[in-house]
Parts: C-alpha cells; structure tokens; sequence
C-alpha cells in the first residue's frame, strides 16, 4: 500500500502528491483530492488502512494529527512551492567547500 508507506516512512502528503501524480497522472490527482481532505481522512479511518494506522496487525502506530496532516498536505499540492522545497533542501545537503 503505497499510501500506508509513504506515511508510516514519515514522508510529507506533497511528497506522496508529487509521486502519486507522477504516477497516475495529474488528472486522476484532481478526482482524488476533490472531496477534500476531511472526506478522505474519514475514508481512510474507515477501512484497513485506518486499522493499519493505529497499529493493527504488527504495523507501526501513526499519530492521526500526522496523518490529517499529511492528507491537508496532499491535497493541497503546490507543484512551484514543492520544486523549491526540494531545490532548499537539496542545498542544504550539498557539502559547503572547504
């Protein structure tokens, strides 16, 4: 489960935007995130996977306020503010010269 994954990893919701987009195309994005994320998270809390979340079956415990987050941050996929983030997190990797 792609989603379970990306939240139990401790991934951001744009960085599973930016896969799931790139993945199945940012039409299909826009279906999905049309509910909102209040109806998803309700979805999510009413299937397996929500059972997953709260630790269910061996998985690892995932605070909700993470995962309600996560999904407002999936919806809510700014693809200029997500390539910045990257670019400022990929400076502060690199090594400063010596």
């Amino acid at each position: 489960m792609p989603l379970l994954t990306h939240i139990v990893e401790g991934e951001e919701g744009d960085d599973f935007a930016d896969w799931f987009i790139k993945g199945f195309t940012e039409e299909v994005y826009k279906m999905v995130v049309q509910a909102g994320p209040d109806a998803l998270i309700q979805l999510i809390y009413s299937t397996q996977l929500g059972a997953r979340l709260n630790g269910a079956y061996g998985d690892k415990s995932v605070p909700r306020l993470y995962v309600e987050r996560f999904i407002h941050d999936f919806c809510n996929f700014n693809p200029d503010a997500y390539e910045k983030k990257l670019q400022k997190e990929e400076g502060e990797r690199e090594p400063t010269p010596a």
